[in-house]
């Protein structure tokens, strides 16, 4: 048009930037606004309200709220529209504060606000987990005489959900039942969860039977996961699920299709078609995703998706190669992405001591890395370490994320200072238990461990002592386990698939108790697994103060200095795809509590000396002990 030599108008400028804001060409549209106050156009509100809305879509808050202040100076009164779009730029946990600014700014510049306003700052109260304060908002849009609509309400149930407001949730739902005429699967969804958080799980299930009676079926799948989590089960619910997905696969997004999956393989529902067609779906949209245009901070939530919807496909035991080579493509594109990001921000940083501190007096003996590779290594942790991500670490035990940060600076390894990704530890291990933990140093290598542990390639191989004489036919628990609060677990149809499997090593006693020597073997790693699942089958481990009668740890603190679990042995496969294993020998205390014990018979005997000489370290497929006949 300027070739043309056509003057442009203010009409032209705001349609211009109209079209940049839906195409996400924010900072494009904040040059057009520039070149208007250049020039001899003079913008309107029609034209700020362009660029606002382009920024607010790619949450661009700060051009934003520099903007609001142009126009101020301007003597430009921002209306609610404007207004509307700058609250919803900063819908974020940490910017909740700014919204809730703007809209009393409104209301002191006597702006009133319009629906769409309130329902802005309702979803960043709610992301800013300020359930108190949506609650107010929700009275003063009713003082405003403003209609509430299906997403007042299903932000306010989002926010009661955050908060544990399980009773208030089931008033807005309530409320929702008698004003609108269908109440979404979201809402629903929502409600049950707020029950689910708070444990009042007979509530639950009460908001799932309504919603599975009145939902529409292709809304159905809202709720499914709402199975698992009560402990229910409702076979002609989950077919018209599965039926529903086989129809449309292409209907799910990446969120919705992955839950969909680990709801089928969660209670082992039979659901071949739909887990082709979500697959095959899934497929497609990870090679449509540009990770290179999505926003950093969005990757690691993708790359958990994609990772539920593996380990789901491979718990149900159905074929997924092309899904596999999908999922590890935009793994490794995340993965780069992140770690590009990360060295640009180590770059621009500050030079700063090392965060180490001087381990205490308790824990006199210090971790060890014994395998170390050029983007992975194993490391021996010794008992009384916490594997913490700083915020969640106790007072009283050795912190391992505070002395691996002086081991492996966070300038050079930033991977170590990032809670979403559990600081680059693949695994856990209880506070009082030893043994070995597998750790990346970089993005790239986390993801890739990670899509090895979905799948089953990565070996966790354990050596524990527990009561009783576990009989040598015993091979496996499959029970599901559900976490419960202060960190304990039980077992539970509410629980998640979990599967632990044993070798019996030997038989012995001590002071007349009999014991065990096993070996174990992970599939799943739940919260407590080895300690719950031994303790479910009636040969809880040695000293374990959780899942043991007080009597009888009493007992065992004479000779047993915690409990007996060791994780000796990890197998995995290197950045070239090679087999790596890493062992560690028992550590010297179980060792004394080991001869401790008196063996029943020779193989017995031949097993514990074995062990405590540090010779019986063997993977697990290495163990044949199909000719032992103990019962």
């Amino acid at each position: 048009m300027m070739m043309l030599r056509i003057s442009l108008d203010v009409v032209s400028f705001s349609a211009a930037m109209s079209v940049c804001g839906s195409s996400g060409e924010w900072h494009r549209a904040i040059g057009l606004l520039a070149t208007m106050r250049g020039g001899a156009v003079e913008p309107n509100l029609r034209s700020h309200a362009a660029v606002v809305i382009a920024c607010e879509k790619k949450g661009m808050w700060q051009p934003a709220l520099e903007l609001l202040r142009r126009m101020q100076d301007d003597t430009q009164r921002p209306d609610a529209f404007v207004c509307g779009a700058l609250i919803s730029a900063c819908a974020s946990p940490e910017l909740w504060q700014r919204a809730l600014a703007i809209f009393v700014g409104m209301q002191e510049s006597k702006t009133t606000p319009d629906l769409v306003c309130c329902n802005a700052l309702l979803q960043a109260l709610q992301a800013g987990n300020q359930w108190m304060r949506a609650q107010d908002m929700l009275l003063d849009m009713q003082r405003l005489r403003l209609a509430l609509d299906e997403s007042s309400y299903t932000t306010a149930l989002s926010a009661y959900d955050k908060g544990g407001q399980w009773q208030k949730a089931l008033e807005v739902l309530a409320t929702m039942r008698d004003e609108l005429s269908e109440v979404n699967g979201m809402s629903w969804s929502l409600a049950i969860s707020a029950c689910d958080r708070a444990g009042e799980w007979e509530q639950a299930l009460e908001v799932l039977s309504l919603a599975c009676r009145e939902l529409p079926e292709t809304s159905l799948h809202q709720v499914a996961w709402a199975f698992v989590a009560t402990g229910a089960r409702d076979d002609e619910t989950l077919r018209r699920v599965a039926e529903d997905v086989a129809r449309r696969p292409e209907a799910f997004d990446v969120h919705v299709a992955s839950g969909v999956v680990w709801t089928f393989a969660s209670l082992r529902f039979p659901a071949p078609a739909a887990f082709v067609a979500l697959g095959a779906a899934f497929e497609r949209r990870l090679e449509e995703i540009s990770v290179v245009s999505l926003p950093v901070e969005d990757l690691p939530l993708l790359a958990e998706r994609a990772l539920r919807m593996i380990w789901s496909f491979h718990a149900a035991g159905v074929e997924f190669e092309g899904l596999l080579v999908s999922t590890r493509r935009i793994l490794r594109r995340i993965g780069r992405r992140l770690d590009r990001n990360a060295h640009v921000r180590m770059e621009m940083a500050p030079l700063a001591p090392a965060a180490y501190e001087q381990v205490g007096h308790d824990c006199p003996e210090g971790p060890a890395v014994v395998l170390d590779l050029v983007d992975r290594f194993v490391i021996s942790k010794p008992p009384n370490w916490q594997c913490d991500d700083v915020r969640t670490a106790r007072r009283g035990f050795c912190s391992l994320s505070t002395y691996m940060s002086g081991q492996l600076p966070h300038r050079r390894w930033s991977i170590f200072d990032d809670p979403r990704v559990r600081r680059g530890y693949l695994h856990r291990l209880d506070v009082p238990s030893s043994g070995l933990l597998l750790a990346a140093r970089d993005y790239l290598a986390f993801y890739d461990l990670q899509l090895q542990m979905h799948t089953g390639c990565i070996q966790r191989e354990y050596v524990v002592v527990c009561h009783g004489w576990m009989p040598a036919t015993r091979i496996e628990v499959d029970a599901p386990i559900f976490a419960r609060a202060q960190l304990t677990s039980e077992v539970s149809s509410r629980g998640k698939p979990s599967l632990t499997r044993f070798k019996v090593l030997a038989h012995a006693l001590r002071n007349g108790t009999a014991c065990s020597l096993l070996l174990v073997q992970i599939a799943t790693g739940r919260n407590h697994q080895i300690r719950l699942h031994s303790a479910h089958i009636g040969v809880p481990l040695v000293f374990d103060t959780r899942y043991l009668a007080k009597p009888t740890v009493r007992e065992d603190m004479a000779w047993s200095p915690r409990n007996f679990l060791h994780r000796y042995r990890l197998g995995f496969l290197d950045d070239a795809g090679s087999r790596r294993e890493a062992t560690a020998a028992l550590p010297s205390d179980l060792v004394s509590a080991m001869l401790e014990l008196q063996p029943r018979d020779t193989a017995s005997a031949e097993a514990l000396r074995r062990w405590a000489a540090g010779q019986g370290i063997k993977a697990w497929d290495a163990y044949n002990l199909s000719g032992r006949q103990w019962h």
